[in-house]
């Protein structure tokens, strides 16, 4: 990055921020959206920025917490009998610790940590904030897949991979049928489509080996 590209950025930036208060001006005057993507588009430049000049740890801490106070007024001021900045805070938390972790993200005992602590913590906050539907295993499906390609990777094993990818998938889908329409039975569609990864990737390692 050069001498002139975080001047730039900077002043990026700002335009963004002054179109879109321009915009949000001329449009609808009584609601300030424009703050919403004000705090992202005067952080980016200082992403760029601590990452070239050594300090990116630093910047995920003051940048994480920025939002995090944010979120947290806004939700205070719009919808205090619901604290949804509960649900975005967590994902500032796992920069901040990729940030200083960086170096273990490739090991699979710290993904699977990770794992095991989302999971946890948005479980959590399902049972307790909204018990109503089992949303935590959106997360849990995403968060899953870290530690499963991580194993799979260094164990140079991809068609374990699909098979186990496979299955996970099968699991998701299925449950999300069972809490969502019980009464359709949808889930063998996408399933029958991820039946396709783990069978080519058998046959292509199946006719690698005989060539």
């Amino acid at each position: 990055m050069s001498n002139y590209t975080f001047p730039f950025l900077l002043a990026g930036s700002f335009m963004t921020v002054l179109f879109l208060f321009s915009v949000n001006l001329a449009t609808t005057p009584g609601e300030w959206w424009f703050l919403f993507p004000t705090v992202v588009v005067l952080l980016l430049p200082f992403f760029f920025h601590s990452r070239q000049k050594g300090y990116y740890p630093i910047y995920t801490w003051t940048a994480s917490l920025t939002i995090m106070i944010y979120l947290f007024v806004e939700n205070m001021t719009t919808s205090p009998h619901h604290p949804w900045f509960l649900y975005v805070s967590y994902v500032f938390v796992l920069w901040i610790l990729s940030a200083h972790f960086e170096r273990h993200l490739k090991k699979l005992s710290f993904a699977c940590l990770i794992s095991l602590l989302t999971i946890g913590y948005y479980t959590l906050l399902n049972v307790v904030i909204s018990p109503h539907f089992p949303w935590a295993i959106f997360p849990a499906f995403v968060i899953l897949w870290w530690p499963l390609a991580l194993y799979c990777s260094q164990q140079n094993r991809f068609f374990l991979f699909s098979v186990l990818a496979t299955i996970l998938t099968a699991l998701f889908f299925i449950l999300l049928n069972a809490v969502t329409t019980p009464e359709t039975i949808w889930a063998i569609y996408p399933i029958f489509a991820m039946l396709w990864w783990p069978l080519s990737m058998y046959f292509y390692s199946y006719k690698v080996i005989k060539l």
